[in-house]
């Protein structure tokens, strides 16, 4: 009996640590333009004003590959997904399995302006296609001076550095500033694996629980 526990409890230990291995972090960021937009996309049927909200979500895998290479001292790591909602506009885009630069958006750790230029800043650069706006157009969050370099860092060290520098771009500059709120971080395990260190944990506590009934159970003799 206290092998079948050994076991159960080998294999709980093992769900937990292939969770720790990739599982969802998520990203939300709310905020307001801070400015009417610079530039006349009137034709687009698009104008907002300072003021009206902006929201938005990134989602990244806890295993994403860092495009810039392990050990360099930046990093550039591909986006899973990201949502964009400009005063009841919404737009959502994801990344192509398998094809990292297919990704709508990257979080690049001292890395802003390519690897092996190390900028001493994080950015989450959220690129075209991005709706409503026609191509070449992009949101862009930056936290400057910031000391990390890995993606880890990023999670461990944006929320307490307070609300990032944003702002809509275009190729030639900043079309209108967006004033960053609120903003929050949340690790997500799947679901899969968190119903199966469940079942692990249900079946150990069973077998303890028959193991005990049982010595209760004994005659006297």
């Amino acid at each position: 009996m206290r092998r079948r526990a050994a076991i159960a409890l080998l294999v709980v230990f093992w769900l937990t640590a292939r969770s720790a291995e990739a599982y969802p972090i998520v990203w939300t960021f709310h905020g307001t333009f801070a400015e009417p937009l610079d530039e006349d996309f009137s034709e687009f049927g698009i104008g907002f004003d300072a003021g009206d909200p902006v929201d938005i979500l990134a989602e990244i895998d806890s295993a994403a590959p860092n495009l810039c290479g392990n050990g360099t001292g930046n990093g550039a790591y591909p986006l899973s997904s990201i949502s964009v909602n400009l005063n009841g506009i919404a737009s959502t885009q994801t990344i192509v399995p398998g094809i990292p630069l297919s990704a709508p958006g990257f979080i690049e750790v001292n890395a802003a302006f390519g690897c092996g230029i190390h900028f001493g800043g994080l950015v989450f650069r959220l690129i075209t296609p991005f709706q409503p706006f026609p191509p070449g157009y992009s949101l862009i969050l930056v936290w400057y001076p910031f000391p990390g370099s890995t993606l880890q860092d990023a999670v461990d060290l944006a929320i307490p550095f307070g609300p990032p520098f944003a702002s809509l771009r275009s190729g030639t500059g900043d079309v209108a500033q967006i004033a960053i709120e609120d903003m929050s971080i949340q690790s997500l395990p799947e679901p899969s694996t968190l119903l199966l260190a469940g079942t692990g944990l249900a079946v150990l506590a069973r077998r303890v629980r028959c193991r005990r009934s049982s010595r209760h159970a004994r005659p006297r003799e």
